[in-house]
């Protein structure tokens, strides 16, 4: 699985365009919500994109589907075990009539086991939770995926304050923490919907964890790397197993401007380094106690002609550099290193917002 890395999506961001309130979604795939057994479940039916999950986990379990008469054959599926690779296992099946606004029928395991009732009403927009803000992402979610949409809608908890010392936000399901900046409810808002995608990242990579891995499908975590009064900048590293015969890495920065509410992008506000002074920055920075790692990163950085180049993003201790997208097996490698904003000022090209505020 290759390094995933991510740029802020502009549609997550654009917090200043005025946006309607709850509607309907738009025409898709169907979404019912109901019970199987007692247990609460949500069911999209498609024609190729059906799944479910129960409100107590928000795992989406695959189902395709078979017409029969009337009624509706659906069969789960689940991911295997570690010696099948990516192949899946039916771990139950639905067989449903159709009713007024709705479905009715019977759950029952692979094997045949006893049989639970299932009955499913079509979903409608349910309002907001209280511990969540109207944000762009999740009306865009209203309208255009009622089923996300209900996986996420829930109480969000309040956390520990971060290393930063600013305050938390935990989604219970995925166990996904993202900071919180006292009094920019804007700011706030995007970062609620950045913290959604990872959530929903980590839920996806969650059911598709093969049975019996015995590593954590998710295993990421968020930090604020420099916070001022105009910038915040996070950094999210970790792994991920969701499948396939290794782990992924996860390895994405971000940065906000507080004032203006839009991300910045850090190697432009630093244009005037070249890629090769930053390969060379990078490895003249590079910790010497590992020897091996140091000689595998300097082949990486200077084989031509797909070496790679580091990536910068903002700590409050100056211009960071590190490797997002190095290959698995080197990704242990990949440290950070720091260079004072004082010695790269020259190279700074970005607004003079920023350049004040960086070199106070």
């Amino acid at each position: 699985m290759k390094p995933v890395s991510r740029v802020l999506n502009f549609v997550f961001l654009n917090l200043l365009c005025a946006m309607p309130g709850l509607a309907a979604p738009a025409t898709g795939p169907a979404v019912y919500v109901g019970t199987i057994g007692t247990s609460p479940v949500v069911v999209q039916l498609g024609s190729q994109d059906s799944a479910y999950f129960y409100t107590r986990h928000g795992l989406s379990i695959s189902l395709s589907s078979q017409k029969q008469g009337p009624a509706l054959l659906l069969q789960e599926h689940l991911s295997s075990a570690l010696d099948q690779g990516d192949t899946t296992t039916s771990t139950g099946s639905m067989r449903l009539t159709p009713r007024p606004n709705g479905w009715s029928g019977t759950w029952q395991t692979a094997s045949r086991g006893a049989q639970l009732p299932v009955r499913l009403s079509l979903a409608t927009v349910t309002p907001l939770d209280g511990s969540l803000v109207a944000s762009t992402g999740f009306q865009k979610l209203q309208r255009q995926d009622l089923f996300n949409y209900l996986r996420l809608n829930h109480a969000w908890t309040r956390g520990a304050p971060d290393t930063s010392g600013l305050p938390t936000v935990r989604e219970p399901l995925s166990g996904i923490s993202y900071p919180r900046v006292p009094g920019n409810a804007r700011v706030n808002a995007a970062l609620q919907d950045l913290q959604a995608q990872d959530a929903l990242e980590a839920l996806d990579c969650q059911a598709s964890a093969p049975d019996g891995s015995p590593q954590a499908a998710w295993a990421v975590q968020t930090r604020v790397t420099r916070y001022s009064t105009k910038l915040l900048s996070l950094q999210t590293v970790g792994t991920a197993f969701c499948g396939g015969a290794h782990p992924g890495d996860v390895a994405m920065t971000e940065t906000l401007d507080l004032q203006t509410r839009q991300p910045v992008d850090v190697r432009t506000l630093f244009a005037g380094l070249t890629d090769a002074q930053l390969r060379d920055a990078y490895l003249a920075s590079y910790p010497k106690s590992n020897p091996s790692c140091a000689e595998a990163v300097k082949e990486l950085l200077t084989q031509t002609p797909n070496q790679l180049t580091p990536t910068p993003f903002l700590s409050n201790s100056g211009l960071s550099l590190w490797l997002p997208d190095l290959p698995h097996v080197a990704f242990a490698c990949n440290a950070a290193v720091t260079l004072s904003f004082a010695s790269v000022k020259s190279a700074f090209q970005g607004e003079p917002a920023i350049l004040t505020d960086l070199y106070r």
